[in-house]
Parts: structure tokens; sequence; C-alpha cells
């Protein structure tokens, strides 16, 4: 089960070549990918009303779509938003933050490619889930070490999976369960 998000699915109806559509392109049939209402509200906005609109509209509601809020995650979403605040980061996008924080609580994990989850990654990465950087394919491997490419440190990977063994650098937010 994976969620992908907003930056990835427009490249995809953008025809965008890229590593991560071709992996949402390998994803689509053969693993659950679950749709945020979120990102839904994202993708369809970028639809003018019509044909399109609709053609996209219908082949997104064939996926799974969960509400990424309820009153739990809101006061998470600005729990984290206020400490990464704290923090100097200038959040760009809140509704970033929403989606990333429901991958955090769910442990599910978030293909993208918006850099706006950087701050995320910096700030929560070691205290919310096991793995939620950028990852060298040439390191990944179950229930091994490794290091991070900002060496600050040793974090232990729990379960990573690899989408393409194609790219050098490939973002993929895994939150497993601590």
């Amino acid at each position: 089960m994976i969620i992908v998000d907003t930056s990835v699915w427009i490249d995809y109806f953008n025809g965008t070549l890229s590593e991560e559509v071709d992996s949402l392109d390998s994803m689509l049939g053969n693993q659950e990918i679950l749709l945020g209402d979120l990102i839904l509200t994202e993708i369809l906005q970028g639809f003018q009303k019509g044909r399109l609109f609709r053609e996209a509209q219908n082949m997104l509601e064939s996926f799974p779509i969960v509400p990424m809020l309820g009153m739990p995650l809101v006061i998470q979403s600005a729990e984290n938003y206020h400490t990464l605040r704290k923090r100097g980061v200038t959040v760009r996008k809140t509704i970033d933050v929403m989606i990333g924080t429901y991958c955090i609580e769910q442990h599910i994990p978030l293909l993208c490619v918006d850099r706006d989850f950087d701050p995320m990654v910096m700030t929560f990465g070691t205290s919310l889930c096991s793995v939620i950087f950028p990852l060298p394919w040439d390191a990944l491997v179950r229930r091994e070490t490794i290091i991070d490419e900002r060496n600050q440190g040793l974090e232990e990977c729990p379960f990573i999976f690899p989408i393409s063994l194609v790219s050098s650098y490939f973002w993929l937010i895994h939150f497993a369960t601590i």
C-alpha cells in the first residue's frame, strides 16, 4: 500500500518522463494505491471543468479514497506546523504538512518529488518514523544500517522496499511502525 503525492500525479497526467512517473505507472494495477482526499482535490484543481476533468475524476475515483484529516490529525498537523516554524522553517504549503502528517501517523509510504516535504524529513525523520529521507538505492537492504547522505549518523531501517532500482536517488518516504 502506498500514497502517491500530487506532484507525481501531475507529472503522470502531463506525460512527464521521470522515474517517479515510471514507478507510478508500474504500480498501477499491481500495488494498492491509496488516494487521499486532499491529494484528489489538488489534482482536480489542475483540470478545467469539462471532458478531461470528468475523465480524470472517473479514473482517480477507481482508487480507494481516504480522508486525510479528522480532529486528531488536524491537531497533529498544527503541532507539526508549529514545530517546523519554531525551527525556522517557512512552510510553503500547509496541505503538504497535512499529507505528511497523515502518512506518518498511518505508517503509509509516500511517493513524491515535491521538495516541500524536505522540512518534515529533516525534522521528524528520526523521531516519528524509521526512514524518511532520499535513499541511495545501492544502500537499500532490509534490516541493514545505512548512512544518510547528510552524514548525520546512522539510521536503522526495519523495512525498506525499492520501487525503482534504476535511480541513484529517489524520493520514497517510508513510514514504518516504530
